[in-house]
């Protein structure tokens, strides 16, 4: 049986997307959806949060989705969108 986890995007990551153009949030959401599946799914790199935790971050173009599982809750938690330069 496969386990699938919940989907957590925090609201201003929510309110980001809406202002991304399409392709670009495309390849996000299929990213955030696929964590779902795949919870144990590494980034390009960690980076530690302002609590110390570790996120993974993973980049897409010119953005940076930061993201934790949460493996207790089974939850995957989509912390932050970033646009970054290339």
């Amino acid at each position: 049986m496969r386990i699938v986890y919940t989907l957590f995007v925090r609201h201003e990551v929510y309110q980001s997307l809406r202002s991304v153009r399409r392709a670009d949030r495309d390849r996000i959401l299929n990213l955030i959806e696929s964590l779902a599946g795949n919870p144990f799914a590494e980034g390009d790199y960690r980076e530690r949060d302002l609590t110390g935790r570790f996120c993974q971050v993973s980049v897409l173009g010119n953005f940076a989705v930061y993201y934790w599982p949460d493996h207790a809750e089974k939850e995957i938690r989509i912390v932050d969108l970033a646009e970054v330069s290339e």
